[in-house]
């Protein structure tokens, strides 16, 4: 849908994004999910890696970070409340250790925060905070659109998304985060 690629970015996220990543900051990845209420708890995760996250987790190593990388901006198009399925989160500060402090299967974590938003809310989070979801409790789609802003000093990522490689559309801002991504590795 490119007639919707301006609304991808807004002014304010890429303020947040260069102030966290740097200046030459860029959006390394763009997707959407959609799920109803059969999906399951969605045990605690993060997104270390970005678009490599599954090798990077299958790694079993925990990289420790000085500085942002990598940030996650998602638009929620759904209300995100009790029937909505809300998003827990563990607070950590970007030096703290990235391993799991408990059971990612653990339904709930010592120290989470549940979050709540309406529709249209975008969430941001930095690539190592852990996260879960609860189930959704009400009938239909939860669907969201989320991207991947990420710092010019993380390292590049294996898996490459060349789908926005030359897109003129989108409007200035959006031009200004995209770049292209390398040759497939």
């Amino acid at each position: 849908a490119p007639e919707l690629a301006a609304r991808l970015v807004s002014a304010e996220l890429v303020e947040v994004a260069r102030a966290a990543l740097g200046e030459d900051c860029f959006l390394e990845l763009t997707g959407a999910v959609i799920s109803d209420a059969g999906r399951p708890f969605f045990s605690w995760h993060n997104h270390i890696g970005g678009i490599d996250v599954e090798a990077q987790r299958a790694s079993g190593r925990f990289p420790r970070f000085e500085r942002s990388e990598r940030l996650i901006a998602v638009v929620y198009l759904d209300d995100i409340d009790a029937e909505g399925g809300p998003l827990l989160a563990l607070p950590r500060r970007i030096t703290d250790p990235t391993a799991p402090p408990f059971d990612p299967r653990a339904p709930d974590w010592e120290g989470q925060v549940e979050l709540r938003f309406p529709r249209g809310s975008t969430l941001v989070f930095e690539q190592c905070t852990w996260h879960a979801v609860r189930p959704q409790r009400r009938e239909g789609l939860r669907m969201f659109v989320g991207t991947y802003l990420t710092s010019r000093a993380a390292p590049p990522t294996r898996a490459r998304d060349r789908s926005l490689v030359g897109f003129g559309g989108g409007g200035p801002l959006l031009r200004s985060v995209l770049r292209d991504p390398g040759p497939e590795a």
